[in-house]
């Protein structure tokens, strides 16, 4: 069974609290109240474009590398993690933990590898790259959906309904066991290497979606923010 843990929609202005049209306060629509505060003046989204990119909706942009979003006490096991986002340049799209090599989660793009997806359980790290298909990297508005149900074999990501083709860094089974940190948008825990972007939806489920659920995901992408 899955469950949804955290839900927010940049589309959904009035979730949003701004200064100086940065963000300073992202309420969580999936009532668990996993409402994302304020990151501090030189690390907030920007919000309020004149033009949205990501089918004329709204969407924050991370313009800088320090830029990022998070909230504490995010409980993860096995798990789902669907974005939108609209990216021109490689970094962390998200991470889950203060320390991949302690616990956690993330997914980031680079000049060399199109996707790099690492998930960590009591220093056990499962981290594999993909091979296939654009990056999330190519500037295009995209639906990702990062699933894991505690192998190795389990630990997946899509991109707009179709799979990645994935390779091994490690080979491991970290587990489904439940880890309760910090998730950061459009950064790491470094807040240091964000990614340059878009973000107009984030959803996390504790739990892996059934295959009839990823593909409500990215339909209803499709029709909300015109993804492929």
């Amino acid at each position: 069974a899955t469950s949804l843990a955290a839900w927010w929609d940049a589309d959904a202005a009035s979730t949003i609290s701004t200064s100086s049209s940065r963000l300073t306060q992202w309420t969580d629509r999936s009532g668990n109240g996993n409402t994302i505060g304020d990151s501090g003046a030189t690390h907030r989204f920007l919000y309020g474009a004149a033009s949205w990119p990501v089918n004329g909706r709204g969407s924050m942009q991370v313009d800088s590398a320090i830029e990022y979003a998070f909230k504490t006490g995010i409980a993860l096991g096995a798990f789902s993690i669907g974005l939108v986002c609209k990216c021109s340049a490689g970094g962390y799209l998200y991470q889950h933990g203060a320390s991949i090599t302690t616990g956690g989660c993330y997914v980031y793009s680079d000049t060399t590898v199109v996707a790099g997806v690492d998930v960590a359980r009591s220093s056990t790290i499962d981290a594999r790259h993909t091979t296939s298909g654009s990056a999330p990297k190519d500037n295009a508005a995209c639906s990702l959906l990062h699933t894991y149900g505690g192998t190795n074999a389990t630990h997946l990501l899509q991109r707009d309904g179709v799979a990645y083709t994935m390779a091994n860094d490690t080979n491991h089974d970290p587990g489904t066991g439940s880890l309760t940190d910090t998730f950061y948008i459009g950064n790491n825990a470094s807040g240091a290497a964000g990614a340059a972007m878009y973000v107009a939806e984030v959803a996390v489920w504790v739990g892996v979606l059934s295959a009839g659920d990823q593909s409500s995901w990215h339909t209803y992408c499709q029709t909300k923010w015109g993804t492929p």
